[in-house]
């Protein structure tokens, strides 16, 4: 029987995910788990008016991520806006070992 196993969320890792949702200072942000400590970090920070394409190109083929991406919009009557987004990143090639569930 399996049993699920927590993760934890470091302190730089909680720095890096308030810079980006509060403070603004990235356009998205790539998290793994650590295998040996299971713990969360970041694996890459993306400059504040990152694309999407951008974006895209940061994950990785082989390995499965956590994301949050911010959108940058206008709304239809001209106000400049944003949304956040959560993504898991599980990619087909990725090994059964790493596949995030």
């Amino acid at each position: 029987q399996k049993r699920a196993h927590s993760v934890d969320v470091p302190p730089e890792c909680r720095k890096d995910i308030k810079a980006m949702k509060i403070k603004r200072r990235h356009g998205f942000i790539t998290l793994e788990i650590d295998e040996s400590s299971m713990a969360l970090k970041t694996s890459k920070l993306g400059a504040k008016k990152a694309t999407f394409s951008q974006f895209v190109s940061a994950l990785p083929t082989k390995y499965c991520r956590y994301c949050i991406f911010e959108h940058s919009f206008t709304t239809k009557d001209g106000r400049p806006t944003s949304k956040a987004y959560f993504i898991i990143w599980n990619p087909r090639r990725a090994s059964a070992h790493f596949q995030v569930s």
